[in-house]
C-alpha cells in the first residue's frame, strides 16, 4: 500500500512539472515587433503630441507621442518606436492602434523580430472643392456653380499656349509642353521657373497621372515618375497596356484607355485588361474621356455627357451640359 501511494505522488509531481514546463515555455519572451509611421486625423497629418497606443487583445503592449507632425517613430537606430514585446503565444495575433483614444482602422499581425511600417489614420478628409471646365488655347474657362456659369471674361487664367496639353497633379494646374511640365505656382498662375520645370516625356506623349503619381502614356506604354527626382520608371517594369491611337484615362484609382467609344481598364496589379463582354461601350470615336467627381462620361464638341449608373446609362439629351466648344480640352480636379 504505501508503494503504491509513493507511485501516485511520484505521478503527480511528474504531471506537475511538465505542467509547469508546458506554461513557462509558452510565455517565454521572444524578439519584440517594432512599428513606425505616418498618422493622420480628418486627413491632416496629426499634430505634435498625438498620443498613439498599440493593443494585442485589448491589453496596452505600447505608446508613442508623436514629435513630428504626421509621423511617429523612425527607421533609424536611435529613433524612438512602438515596441511591441510579447511571447510565441502572440504571435500572429492583430495589433490594433488608438489615436488620441480613437479606435484606428488599421492593424498589424504582431511578428518576432520584424520592423513595420503602418499608416495610421482616424476621421475623414473635409472635402475638397474643385474646379473643372475647358482649356482654350492657354485660357482657362471654369463651370461656376451649379449653373456652370462660366468665368467671367476678365478673370479667366491664361497659362501656357495653343498646343500645349492641360494636366493637373494632385489639384495643381499646369501645362504639358513636349516634355516639359510647367505648373501654376500659386493663386496668381505663377508659371514654374525655367530652372525648375521637369522633363518628362517627349513630343507626342500623352500626360497621365495615376493615384497622384505623373507620367505619360507612349502607344501602350505607361511610364511613371517614380520619386521627387522625376525617375522615369525602368524599362522593364513599364506596364504595357493599350495601343498607340487610345486615349489614357483613370477611374477611381484605376488605369484605363478609351479607345472609339470602348472603356479597357487594368483590372489588377498585373494590369489584365478588363474581359472583352465587360468592357463598357460609351461615347464614340472623336469623344474625350471624361472623369468628374468620380463619374465617367465623355466630352464631345462642348457637349458633357456622363454614364448616370452603374449600366453606364447615357445623361438624358435635354440634360446634357454644354460648356465649351470644338477643340477645347476638358480639365477636372483642380483644388481652389
Amino acid at each position: 500500500m504505501h508503494s503504491v501511494e509513493m507511485m501516485k505522488r511520484g505521478l503527480l509531481f511528474i504531471l506537475l512539472v511538465v505542467s509547469i514546463a508546458g506554461t513557462a515555455a509558452a510565455s517565454i519572451p521572444i524578439l519584440p515587433c517594432e512599428i513606425s509611421g505616418t498618422v493622420t486625423i480628418d486627413g491632416e497629418p496629426a499634430p505634435v503630441g498625438t498620443v498613439i497606443i498599440a493593443f494585442i487583445d485589448g491589453e496596452e503592449r505600447d505608446r508613442i507621442t508623436v514629435q513630428t507632425p504626421g509621423l511617429f517613430g523612425g527607421t533609424g537606430i536611435f529613433d524612438e518606436r512602438l515596441v511591441i514585446r510579447g511571447t510565441e503565444d502572440d504571435i500572429g495575433k492583430t495589433i490594433t492602434f488608438t489615436i488620441n483614444d480613437v479606435p484606428a482602422d488599421q492593424t498589424v499581425a504582431f511578428e518576432s523580430g520584424e520592423s513595420l511600417h503602418v499608416d495610421l489614420m482616424v476621421g475623414s478628409p473635409t472635402p475638397t472643392a474643385s474646379l473643372h471646365g475647358v482649356f482654350r488655347s492657354g485660357q482657362w474657362i471654369f463651370a461656376e456653380g451649379e449653373g456652370w456659369t462660366p468665368t467671367p471674361l476678365s478673370d479667366r487664367p491664361h497659362f501656357g499656349q495653343g498646343e500645349d496639353v492641360p494636366v493637373v497633379v494632385n489639384g495643381k494646374p499646369g501645362v504639358f509642353r513636349n516634355g516639359q511640365w510647367i505648373f501654376a505656382e500659386d493663386a496668381f498662375w505663377t508659371p514654374t521657373p525655367m530652372g525648375h520645370r521637369p522633363q518628362f516625356g517627349q513630343a507626342g506623349d500623352v500626360p497621365v497621372v495615376v493615384n497622384g503619381k505623373p507620367g505619360v502614356f507612349r502607344n501602350g506604354q505607361w511610364i511613371f515618375a517614380e520619386d521627387a527626382f522625376w525617375t522615369p520608371t525602368p524599362m522593364g517594369h513599364r506596364p504595357q497596356f493599350g495601343q498607340a491611337g487610345d486615349i489614357p484615362i483613370v477611374l477611381n484609382e484605376k488605369p484605363g484607355v478609351f479607345r472609339n467609344g470602348q472603356w479597357i481598364f487594368a483590372e489588377d496589379e498585373l494590369w489584365t485588361p478588363t474581359p472583352v463582354p465587360d468592357r463598357p461601350q460609351f461615347g464614340q470615336a472623336g469623344d474625350i474621356p471624361i472623369v468628374l467627381d468620380g463619374k465617367p462620361g465623355v466630352f464631345r464638341n462642348g457637349q458633357w455627357i456622363f454614364a448616370e449608373d452603374e449600366d453606364w446609362t447615357p445623361t438624358p439629351l435635354a440634360e446634357r451640359r454644354q460648356f465649351g466648344q470644338f477643340g477645347d480640352k476638358p480639365v477636372m480636379g483642380i483644388i481652389i
